[in-house]
């Protein structure tokens, strides 16, 4: 198969967001972050629910492991 598969970011240089991680489970991060390089993205990550503000807005993915999962929904 030959061809060339781009993406242009949006008109207007309004770029997402990175990826959000949040999680102190430093295996499933591990994980996580092979995944994001595996398809090219530089994630943002917190150890825990506290970050700056608009993060979890800004995000066009917020991945939340099972450690953080239960206070996150408070």
């Amino acid at each position: 198969m030959t061809g060339t598969v781009t993406h242009d970011p949006p008109p207007g240089g309004n770029r997402p967001g990175a990826p959000l991680i949040v999680t102190e489970d430093t295996g499933l991060l591990d994980d996580l972050l092979r995944l994001c390089a595996a398809a090219g993205a530089t994630p943002e990550v917190h150890h825990g629910l506290s970050g700056p503000r608009g993060s979890w807005e800004a995000a066009p993915l917020v991945l939340v492991g099972d450690d953080a999962a239960r206070r996150a929904r408070g």
